[in-house]
């Protein structure tokens, strides 16, 4: 299976008071699954933080929990992640790479649908979706998720790899077009 990219997000918000604070530093821990669990379950239960900073921290967990091989709580983690904010691409994202890690495409290419949906300047979104894809065999979306994610991000060399691999360019070529003529000239 192809080694995938995990896209993490860090808390923005972080509290004055020290406890709090210690949860969300512990909260992004990606170094440390176990112990970003622990701290964002004591920062979402401070029960001090607004809908995003709570999908932020749900989706920090669930990236814990992705990361720890407990799958089914990190799909919960993201998503109730999504429910407490809808525009949360990340977590929709990293749902789709646990449905892509449990072998079903089908709803690994949902979720990434959906993290395009809600930015479709979102490369990583566009490669995984066409890993998936070309697992399912399905060469031409590959291709053009391939593509898109290197107009992206062209430093992307994972896409670029792909594309060299199914023996196609990164880009595609240009049709010769016969000259347009100038106003004016009668050419």
């Amino acid at each position: 299976m192809p080694r995938r990219l995990l896209f993490t997000c860090l808390m923005l918000a972080l509290a004055p008071v020290a406890a709090r604070a210690d949860a969300a530093d512990d909260c992004n821990r990606f170094d440390k699954p176990a112990l970003q669990v622990k701290g964002c379950t004591r920062f979402i239960k401070s029960g001090s933080l607004d809908s995003e900073q709570l999908s932020m921290a749900y989706t920090n967990r669930g990236v814990a929990n992705a990361a720890l091989g407990k799958l089914e709580k990190a799909v919960g983690d993201f998503t109730e992640a999504v429910r407490l904010n809808p525009g949360n691409a990340l977590a929709i994202y990293n749902r789709g790479n646990v449905h892509f890690d449990r072998g079903d495409m089908r709803k690994a290419i949902t979720d990434f649908d959906l993290a395009i949906a809600r930015d479709p300047e979102f490369p990583l979104a566009y490669f995984n979706r066409g890993i998936a894809h070309e697992n399912l065999g399905e060469r031409e979306p590959s291709i053009a998720d391939y593509r898109k994610a290197l107009e992206l991000a062209p430093e992307l060399k994972p896409a670029r790899d792909r594309l060299e691999k199914l023996g196609v360019p990164p880009v595609p070529p240009v049709e010769a077009t016969k000259p347009v003529a100038k106003p004016g000239t009668g050419a």
